[in-house]
């Protein structure tokens, strides 16, 4: 699985890199200060960022503009339903707003062991696997300017829409039962909802 992990994040960097370089090679967008003054603006960001169903527990993004005001975007990250993988467009309204739509695979996982509830009530270590999810991600984008450089600081709010059944999971144990509070733990869990997130970057 982690393999196939950085070959897709190898593919879905080299794209967002490829796109940026021949925009920095054509193009020099402009902003302006809050005096009114143009200023370039960066066509690449780098950053981290965690939230829920955003970039994952902890996780890394890359950024390029091919447009002063459209974008690609792709994350990869560490959640609770293995490695989050996304990517997708925004669209700016100035510097510091945008909305975005973007497709994320939560990759899930082979073997996990979780302690949940069985039928009987019985609380018991329950061997799991989580069978990958496929979403689609509305996002709205604020972001403020640190200092005097590129860097930058963003708020992520939006709602994920799952496009994979509601019980994307299996019990790996014979003969146990989930129980049905462990079935809405597990559904909980499961990618899908309201999205929030934070991050930084740094634009060049």
């Amino acid at each position: 699985m982690k393999y196939y992990f950085f070959r897709v994040m190898f593919v879905v960097i080299a794209v967002c890199m490829s796109v940026t370089a021949n925009c920095q090679q054509s193009k020099s967008y402009y902003s302006k200060d809050p005096h009114g003054t143009s200023v370039n603006s960066p066509t690449t960001y780098l950053g981290v960022g965690l939230g829920v169903n955003s970039i994952g527990i902890l996780g890394g993004s890359i950024e390029g503009k091919f447009h002063e005001k459209v974008s690609l975007a792709a994350s990869a990250g560490l959640g609770t339903w293995g490695y989050k993988l996304t990517a997708g467009g925004r669209y700016y309204f100035s510097d510091r707003t945008a909305i975005g739509i973007s497709y994320a695979l939560a990759t899930g996982l082979s073997k996990v062991r979780l302690n949940l509830e069985n039928s009987s009530g019985n609380k018991q270590d329950i061997n799991m696997q989580l069978l990958p999810v496929h979403l689609i991600n509305i996002t709205y984008h604020k972001f403020w300017k640190l200092g005097k450089g590129n860097s930058r600081f963003g708020v992520e709010a939006g709602y994920s829409i799952s496009l994979s059944p509601i019980h994307q999971y299996k019990v790996l144990d014979q003969s146990v039962i989930l129980s049905d509070n462990s079935v809405r733990v597990m559904n909980v869990l499961q990618p899908g909802g309201l999205i929030l997130g934070i991050n930084f970057t740094f634009g060049r």
